[in-house]
């Protein structure tokens, strides 16, 4: 069923992975997508991010938010299927939350 959602999509590197960002971009525009756009990512490299990832820790880390309206998950979570280590959460107003790991190897 598709609702108004929030996805965060959580990867272990200390930048969002510029294809990961990519192909969410890609499915979340749709027929108005462009090339080269891409959402803003919270990276661990930025300056003044330790309040946003607890301080300066290592491993760090970076993240990448998403309100999304009216969409399907499956479809998200196929289309990051071919990524390593990334973990995606998700609520929905649809009263559904969860977590998805998707190929974690470290």
């Amino acid at each position: 069923m598709s609702h108004v959602s929030t996805v965060i999509i959580i990867s272990p590197y200390t930048r969002f992975p510029d294809k990961v960002n990519e192909v969410v971009t890609r499915l979340h525009h749709g027929d108005s997508y462009e090339e080269g756009n891409r959402f803003p990512a919270l990276n661990s490299t930025m300056e003044n991010s330790g309040s946003l990832f607890a301080g300066s820790k290592f491993p760090s880390g970076s993240l990448l938010w998403i309100g999304w309206n009216y969409f399907y998950i499956d479809d998200l979570l196929e289309e990051l299927k071919p990524f390593d280590n990334l973990t995606v959460w998700y609520e929905t107003e649809g009263e559904y939350m969860d977590v998805e790991r998707i190929n974690w190897n470290i």
